[in-house]
């Protein structure tokens, strides 16, 4: 109990000490200012502001340090201005009386930015909108705010300095004067540059004037010129139409006062205008011009169902007059029409043409279109037959209003002729010449008043005469015709047999050779270039072929060993046999079609044959199987041997022991001529006998002696049994 007793006592003295204690110190303290609130402001772009303090009422005075530089102000003030370039900069403040001063403020800092002045902007560009409404515009600057605008009218002094945030500007409805414009940049503390050089001047200009009403004409039909006169302060017009009374279209800018608007389509036309300055500051429209109306162009006009005619023409008009030419006559019969088509009916035969004009609904008429290209409406081709080979019917249809018909004829295609006039419908021609005939008519309503002519018939043909045929040489037949045709077809009838052979030929004479010993009768037809042939003549009379005999020998181009072979074949009335010519007398042995084949390649001769009788009066020689030949110099060599050039071969003619024999010698020239002295022989090629009038044949003769060899029974058809081939050496 005593313990607890000092424990309490001990802690009550304890109070009572800190008791006094505390009213010394309060005593103590109440004699120094209180810490005055400090008012900085946070940031500053422009380097000027002010540090503030409240007021401390024991206070005498302030202390304010800071800015790294001690105290910077002591004083009775509240504030304190500062202007310090850019940094951060930190204050604080303490109250001061006689008895001391008080703590410091919390400590407060500054960050002074200052922005840097723009550059100078680039000259600004000025243009026209719409007439008078001026944009101006220019290129940002950097570090910049926002800008000044100042504008100099008709070069006056810079006035109405405007600010603005964007770097274009819209100045609307601006008065008829010229401008210039400068700007400058400005920082956010409207720190600025110097301004910018002068735009180019812009002016804003005068509405033009409206232009009279223009003057509208027409040439060559829908070629449209449109004229106005010219109007102050323009430097263009545009130009609108009115299509057949409609609306207003087709608004065309144009920068002289005259235009030409080309092949127009046929409809009427109005025109007005409107003036316009560079500023695109138009005037009203003027009055519109007069119609002008296009023609149509040219009709077109043919010709159906054989007398029908449709014209019809591209326009859009109201209405539309036509006119027609008949027969490249005056223009007449003015006919109004609703459409650009129409059909005319029944026309008579004769040639139209058509033109029309373009009408609007007051009768304002175009000029005349072109004329449409010539139709003609022709009666129906004539109808041309032949009968008896030569004779020529042409008929044709009647018109109820014709007086009379005029034909023509067109005779192997050379142009129409012999105008012949008729008062009937039918002509019939005899003993026409074998040419080809068309024909034509028209008819006459008077004496000059006709129809053109009709169509051509379809080509007929007449037929030519009995053709001619005539025997030469013994089985060469010559076939002729009087006729005047492109070209003919012949055909043979033989033995009397059936025609065939049908060829055709552009002469009318034919020479039809080596011809078998059998009878043969001829005809002809004639005909024209597109095959339009007539009848078949009538039948020549009768020929007769004789036979005739051809030699060959073998072809030695690639055997020489066969050069020195006198073998020889003759085919002779489609037999074959094999001759020997070295023999005083030729053997002559019959061979077999087999025996011949097996032969290998045969060439004709150089010999050339004819049949003899026992008379030796010979067949002539068949014209074909010779040629005709430069002549030759026959050089002797000795009694015996005799050599000349023919054909580019040497023929070696030898006269040995009684035989005769004509070979191709083996030697050349040259070396004859080492071997042999050669001179001019006896023997010559001479003419013998003139074949068909023109052609002749050579042949090998000696002095007065031919070679002659016989033979029998070649033929036991013949009168005479024993015979003789004569051998010929010219080819």
């Amino acid at each position: 109990m005593p313990q607890l007793f000092t424990f309490f006592s001990i802690i009550l003295k304890l109070k009572i000490i800190a008791l006094m204690v505390l009213t010394l110190c309060g005593k103590a303290f109440a004699a120094y200012p209180s810490t005055p609130n400090l008012s900085v402001p946070s940031n500053d772009s422009d380097g000027g502001y002010t540090v503030s303090w409240q007021p401390i009422t024991s206070a005498t005075r302030y202390e304010l340090m800071g800015e790294l530089s001690g105290t910077i102000y002591a004083g009775t003030g509240l504030s304190l201005s500062r202007n310090k370039p850019n940094g951060t900069y930190y204050y604080k403040i303490r109250a001061c009386n006689a008895n001391g001063c008080s703590a410091f403020s919390i400590k407060k800092g500054i960050t002074v930015n200052i922005p840097p002045v723009p550059s100078t902007p680039s000259m600004p560009k000025a243009s026209i909108a719409n007439g008078n409404n001026i944009t101006v515009s220019w290129i940002a600057t950097a570090n910049t705010q926002h800008y000044y605008r100042q504008v100099s009218i008709n070069n006056g002094a810079w006035q109405n300095r405007n600010k603005y945030t964007f770097n274009t500007v819209l100045l609307s409805n601006q008065q008829v004067r010229s401008y210039r414009y400068r700007v400058q940049a400005c920082n956010i503390n409207d720190t600025c540059s110097s301004y910018s050089s002068a735009s180019k001047s812009i002016s804003v200009l005068p509405e033009p004037s409206v232009p009279s009403k223009p003057n509208a004409s027409i040439a060559n039909g829908h070629d449209i010129t449109v004229s106005w006169n010219a109007t102050a302060n323009t430097s263009h017009y545009y130009r609108q139409v009115s299509v057949n009374g409609g609306a207003w279209q087709n608004r065309n800018r144009y920068n002289t006062t005259s235009i030409l608007l080309l092949d127009q389509e046929a409809r009427s036309y109005r025109y007005r205008v409107q003036a316009c300055n560079s500023d695109e500051i138009c005037s009203d429209y003027s009055p519109a011009s007069d119609t002008v109306t296009a023609a149509p162009k040219k009709p077109e006009a043919t010709v159906i169902n054989g007398n029908e005619i449709r014209v019809s023409w591209v326009a859009n008009a109201n209405h539309y007059y036509r006119q027609v030419s008949i027969n490249n006559g005056e223009w007449q019969n003015k006919t109004r029409y609703a459409t650009t088509s129409i059909l005319l009916l029944d026309q008579q035969e004769r040639s139209y043409r058509y033109r029309v004009q373009a009408c609007n609904p007051n009768d304002i008429c175009s000029d005349y279109s072109k004329a449409s290209d010539q139709v003609t409406i022709v009666g129906p081709k004539p109808i041309a037959t032949v009968t008896n080979g030569n004779e020529i019917r042409v008929s044709w249809e009647s018109s109820p209003d014709g007086e009379y018909y005029t034909r023509e004829v067109n005779i192997n295609g050379a142009g129409w002729q012999n105008a012949t006039d008729f008062t009937t419908k039918t002509a019939v021609f005899m003993h026409q010449q074998a040419r080809t005939y068309e024909y034509r008519v028209r008819v006459c309503y008077s004496l000059n008043d006709c129809s053109p002519y009709s169509l051509a018939s379809e080509p007929v043909t007449a037929a030519p005469p009995k053709p001619l045929a005539t025997i030469s040489n013994g089985n060469d037949i010559t076939v002729s015709w009087i006729a005047d045709a492109h070209h003919y077809y012949r055909q043979v009838s033989i033995n009397e047999g059936a025609w065939q052979n049908r060829n055709r030929y552009e002469t009318n004479s034919v020479v039809l050779v080596d011809q078998q010993a059998r009878s043969y009768r001829y005809r002809v037809q004639a005909c024209s270039l597109d095959e339009v042939c007539s009848d078949y003549s009538l039948a020549s009379e009768p020929v007769k072929s004789e036979q005739l005999a051809i030699i060959y020998q073998l072809d030695c181009t690639d055997d020489v060993d066969c050069l020195e072979k006198n073998n020889y074949y003759m085919l002779y009335d489609n037999k074959y046999y094999q001759l020997n010519l070295n023999a005083e007398k030729a053997n002559v042995i019959e061979m077999t079609a087999e025996e011949w084949a097996s032969l290998g390649k045969l060439v004709k001769s150089v010999f050339k044959a004819a049949i003899c009788g026992a008379d030796t009066i010979c067949e002539k020689y068949h014209a074909n199987n010779f040629l005709t030949v430069d002549d030759s110099i026959v050089y002797q060599a000795d009694d015996n041997n005799f050599y000349f050039t023919y054909h580019e071969k040497i023929l070696h003619y030898s006269v040995l022991n009684g035989q005769r024999s004509l070979v191709v010698s083996t030697q050349t020239w040259d070396k004859l001529s080492e071997q042999f002295t050669l001179i001019e022989s006896g023997l010559k090629l001479l003419n013998n006998e003139v074949v068909t009038g023109e052609q002749e044949y050579l042949q090998l003769i000696s002095v007065d002696t031919r070679e002659v060899f016989s033979f029998e029974h070649i033929d036991s058809n013949y009168e005479h049994v024993n015979r003789k081939i004569i051998f010929v050496t010219d080819e």
